[in-house]
């Protein structure tokens, strides 16, 4: 699992006007939340902004350092953007216990080639991009991988399928599909395009 630090401080001032100023100075306004309450924090926008960019769309853990003094093991929980210009607005983390359990959306990242698509004409469909899992931080995978190689027309992968990951818990459903190579829609099109003409026969007669 990924963990990475990022450097967040106390903040006093509360509501939309000093959130405001706050941007404007540079920082982004955010909240820890845990099991004794919640933190209102601010961290810096551009400190925020490279930490997304190495976290890069996984899941990750975080060293939260208040202050440079107090460290707290965190994940975000929620980010709200501006929906202008797609700047961050505010974040949200929620604080983990490190001998404790935690749910989290692990990212589907899909490898290989189906055989369905490549030799049936099939299509791949994805019905699920993230699978709820639920293990101690030190367990959490960054991603769940799946290889479709062997995937032909009218199978799929469901949760059921997956290979077991130590110390870690798949909660959705076992029967629900993750992905599918369905069979193909050209096949369909020439069904009703045959059957157009025998239509119009049909009229004529």
């Amino acid at each position: 699992m990924k963990k990475l630090e990022l450097t967040v401080s106390l903040r006093e001032e509360k509501g939309r006007g000093p959130a405001g100023r706050m941007r404007r100075a540079g920082q982004l306004p955010g909240v820890i939340y845990g099991k004794s309450g919640s933190i209102s924090i601010s961290v810096n926008a551009r400190d925020f902004m490279f930490f997304m960019r190495k976290a890069s769309g996984s899941v990750v853990l975080i060293e939260l350092s208040v202050d440079g003094k107090d460290k707290k093991l965190a994940v975000i929980q929620e980010i709200q953007r501006n929906p202008l210009n797609d700047r961050y607005e505010h974040v949200d983390f929620h604080e983990l216990s490190a001998n404790e359990e935690m749910s989290a959306h692990i990212p589907v990242h899909i490898i290989g080639e189906s055989t369905g698509v490549k030799n049936e004409n099939g299509l791949l469909d994805v019905h699920l991009h993230a699978i709820d899992v639920k293990c101690l931080p030190a367990k959490l995978p960054e991603y769940i991988e799946i290889d479709v190689s062997n995937l032909h027309v009218g199978e799929a992968i469901h949760i059921a399928d997956l290979k077991p990951i130590e110390g870690v818990t798949f909660t959705g459903h076992a029967e629900i599909s993750i992905v599918s190579c369905a069979e193909p829609r050209v096949k369909e099109e020439e069904t009703e395009a045959e059957a157009a003409p025998e239509a119009v026969a049909a009229e004529s007669a």
